[in-house]
């Protein structure tokens, strides 16, 4: 006797889920345009950040100065960008199984944000030895490192784009990611190796705070490949 009613009752549930269906697509692609947004800030934090490399080889800490305060006005935009997120994230009820993984997501490309702005304010903290400065522009070593972090930052932010678009085109631009981080931690390596085995000068402290700018600038990178595995946990979720 209960059979017609359970059967009624499974009608109205896939109804009622059906009629949700196009809310729910909706508000997932609501969501990656608004990552994408985020990634756009961020992306012109890293370009700031490449930027750096001429005023510091030639010492010009008014210009560093300069960038840094640009840097410090997006961090503000990338962190309401955040915000506005995960609060959209925690407010829908459409993303099942992902909940986590966008909320962990978000929150690598806010640590990229975070790190472009410290590691340009730690070059404005004090005017490091010019032995020092010399010795870390001496190649296009430190050129090339930030670049290549900025390189991890397109390329996650074409994975996100890729997502969008099928699995096949995800997969294969995080893959991307981790070449520019493997290139990163190469060009990081070989600077920390000049600055502790190359540079003469008695500048204990600005050997540390350029240790600790290079170490923090490669942050970007580590967080980019950090995203790029959570791309690849979305992509056998099912998503994409």
């Amino acid at each position: 006797m209960d059979l017609p009613y359970n059967k009624m009752k499974v009608g109205c549930w896939l109804l009622k889920w059906f009629k949700q269906l196009p809310k729910s697509l909706d508000q997932r692609h609501r969501i990656f345009d608004l990552v994408e947004d985020h990634l756009k800030i961020v992306k012109q934090m890293v370009d700031q950040m490449v930027n750096i490399c001429q005023p510091f080889s030639g010492m010009n800490w008014r210009e560093l100065d300069r960038i840094w305060g640009i840097l410090d006005v997006l961090e503000s935009e990338a962190d309401q960008a955040h915000k506005s997120i995960v609060t959209t994230i925690c407010e829908g009820a459409y993303f099942g199984g992902i909940f986590s993984e966008l909320l962990l997501l978000v929150d690598k490309i806010d640590n990229i944000a975070d790190s472009a702005k410290d590691a340009t304010r730690m070059l404005t903290q004090r005017e490091p030895d010019e032995a020092i400065v010399k010795c870390l522009t001496k190649t296009d070593d430190l050129s090339r490192f930030l670049e290549k972090c900025r390189d991890t930052v397109y390329a996650l932010d074409d994975a996100v784009k890729g997502l969008s678009v099928n699995r096949q085109a995800a997969l294969e631009r995080t893959h991307r990611i981790k070449e520019h981080e493997e290139d990163a931690d190469l060009f990081k390596s070989r600077l920390l190796k000049a600055l502790f085995g190359e540079c003469q000068s008695k500048d204990a402290l600005g050997i540390v705070q350029l240790q600790s700018f290079i170490n923090t600038a490669d942050e970007i990178a580590d967080n980019a490949k950090d995203a790029s595995d959570i791309i690849l946990i979305l992509i056998i979720r099912g998503y994409g």
